[in-house]
């Protein structure tokens, strides 16, 4: 349909798939103001980029290449702007509408803190995985490297991770309740 030009695929397409790009990208990107623009930019680049598909039955793993490719290039931007301008971040609203409690923003607001001193690749295959649950094939896939250099370096992120974490007291606490939680 969009390869034909129909003017009502771009519409559809955005309405199918943005729930996923917006939830992938608040996940790795973490709470900020500018996430709805980074989403746009993902259209964006997707509806540029519709006539390079080659399978139409992978769009969506195709439109969530571009998100990852997207979101890469915002790590980057992130570390050359973090020398230049540093702002406190707002936490979004919950998927369900609600507001985040006090502690949940100050919980985030360490959790990216300490993200944000990860190597952007590492960074990228540990949220991928902790907070998207994607394969190593995935990541690997979504990174542009090999399955082997995706488990190095979730091994690397999940240890410099570990020891930022070991910093931050509350953090720390946190992150084992999770942890605690999930495992049962």
């Amino acid at each position: 349909m969009a390869r034909e030009g129909d003017p009502r695929a771009g519409r559809l397409i955005f309405d199918r798939y943005q729930a996923i790009v917006n939830r992938r990208v608040r996940r790795l990107l973490g709470p900020d103001t500018d996430l709805d623009d980074l989403v746009q930019n993902v259209f964006l680049a997707v509806f540029k980029g519709l006539e390079s598909v080659k399978d139409s039955n992978n769009l969506a793993g195709w439109i969530l290449g571009v998100t990852n490719h997207t979101i890469r290039r915002e790590l980057r931007y992130r570390s050359i702007r973090w020398l230049w301008w540093r702002r406190e971040p707002e936490l979004p609203d919950l998927e369900d509408g609600t507001t985040p409690s006090p502690e949940a923003h100050e919980r985030a607001r360490r959790l990216y803190a300490v993200l944000d001193q990860l190597p952007q690749l590492e960074r990228l295959a540990l949220t991928l995985k902790k907070f998207e649950g994607c394969t190593t094939r995935e990541i690997a896939d979504a990174c542009g490297y090999s399955e082997s250099k995706a488990k190095r370096d979730l091994k690397t992120a999940e240890e410099r991770l570990a020891r930022l974490v070991s910093r931050d007291p509350v953090l720390a606490e946190y992150l084992r309740s999770l942890e605690e939680r999930r495992t049962g």
